[in-house]
């Protein structure tokens, strides 16, 4: 329902307003993919507990900075084809601290979130940290990695190391 609802939001503004080619494609994407990926587990947890708003807006930002790198290596095609970018207002090297500082805010945020909740809650917030390490690494070493775009997207599976740990 929330996705269905924020699709068609962005499609009237698509339409009717023509406030989406003055943002940045990277936070539209982002908000949709975040949406679409916790609606359904926050409509079925029952209650929304602090700790599942948190994960939420950590997994936006993860999946915001995940884009901006793409972008960032994508530039020229991005200009090529006229998408509009962040990266083209605001410059690769603003683009690169950006980036730096939310993913920075992510690990800060996901580590003490592991030990501030009770140790069920805490423990979801370390897939949180090692995505952000994993997206992070890639931004200080993107120059030597050519398959930025594989590990970024792989990334996303490490929730998947809940399931195995529990």
């Amino acid at each position: 329902p929330a996705l269905s609802f924020v699709l068609g939001a962005y499609f009237f503004l698509i339409q009717k307003v023509s406030l989406v080619s003055k943002t940045s494609k990277e936070f539209t994407c982002a908000l949709v993919f975040t949406t679409g990926a916790w609606s359904a587990p926050l409509f079925y947890a029952g209650s929304i507990r602090f700790s599942y708003l948190i994960l939420f807006g950590l997994f936006f930002l993860l999946a915001f900075c995940n884009l901006l790198l793409f972008a960032e290596r994508e530039k020229e095609i991005d200009r090529r084809c006229r998408f509009p970018s962040l990266i083209q207002g605001i410059g690769s090297t603003a683009a690169q601290k950006l980036i730096g500082v939310l993913l920075a805010f992510v690990i800060f945020i996901s580590f003490f979130a592991i030990f501030l909740f009770p140790a069920g809650e805490g423990i979801v917030f370390l897939p949180c940290l090692f995505m952000g390490a994993g997206l992070l690494t890639i931004e200080l070493f993107s120059e030597k990695i050519s398959s930025y775009r594989l590990i970024g997207d792989a990334v996303f599976y490490l929730p998947v190391l809940l399931l195995v740990l529990k």
